[in-house]
């Protein structure tokens, strides 16, 4: 046998058993990778399931904030109304007295319905 061919018989020889070390390897991640997935995966809606709770928490606050404000705005137009008759009244006593009222409010869309 020549030198050349004894010595790459002996150089496949000798990296034989790495190579079916890295094909063994091999074979293995691919059995794991979908467990890595499916891990990975996991966190992930995890995490996302986590942040929505927190957005609906917030939801539902803001959701009462508005509630509270919508009722105070019917209290302050409740009582804007109020002042708009007592305005009214009060310009209706000045022209029965003969008299001009210097200021009159005027009239919105909402008074005039």
């Amino acid at each position: 046998m020549d030198a050349n061919i004894t010595a790459v018989v002996i150089g496949v020889i000798a990296a034989s058993p790495g190579l079916i070390a890295l094909y063994v390897q091999g074979q293995r991640d691919k059995r794991r990778a979908p467990l890595e997935d499916a891990s990975t995966a996991a966190e992930i809606v995890a995490e996302y399931s986590a942040e929505i709770k927190q957005l609906r928490a917030e939801l539902k606050d803001i959701r009462s904030q508005m509630e509270g404000m919508e009722k105070r705005l019917a209290e302050q137009d409740a009582i804007l109304d109020e002042w708009g008759r007592g305005i009214d009244r009060l310009c209706g006593q000045l022209t029965a007295h003969e008299l001009t009222p210097v200021w009159r409010p005027k009239v919105t869309q909402k008074a005039a319905d």
